[in-house]
């Protein structure tokens, strides 16, 4: 019996499909926010996900790019209270990226307020 070599050829992932934040979501928390995105029906071996959060819609100066994320969802914290948001993610692997999502946007809730000040009576 012969044994043949199996070789796996990495392949670029095809671009996920963004979930939550929904696009337009109002009212959204500044700590633990959850992100998610469903991958492609064909999945690629060994594929990490890049997302980028930022409140310019041209992702000049990211509040949040991280490249290393194994799975949907992704959890974070440290959101500014009343602001509008973009997020974007892409696939990648050893033979390269896959073309970032368009980005859906999203709102914060207002943040809380304290009220200094000295009570007359």
């Amino acid at each position: 019996m012969q044994i043949l070599p199996f070789f796996v050829t990495p392949c670029v992932p095809n671009p996920v499909t963004l979930s939550a934040p929904a696009n337009a979501a109002t009212s959204q928390d500044t700590n633990n926010l959850s992100f998610s995105w469903t991958p492609p029906s064909h999945v690629c071996s060994g594929v990490t996900y890049q997302i980028q959060i930022d409140d310019n819609s041209n992702f000049a100066s990211t509040f949040k790019d991280s490249s290393t994320i194994a799975a949907s969802p992704a959890t974070f914290s440290g959101l500014a209270g009343n602001t509008t948001y973009y997020w974007k993610v892409r696939g990648t692997t050893s033979a390269g990226s896959s073309a970032y999502t368009t980005a859906f946007t999203f709102t914060t809730k207002a943040g809380s307020v304290a009220l200094l000040g000295t009570a007359k009576g």
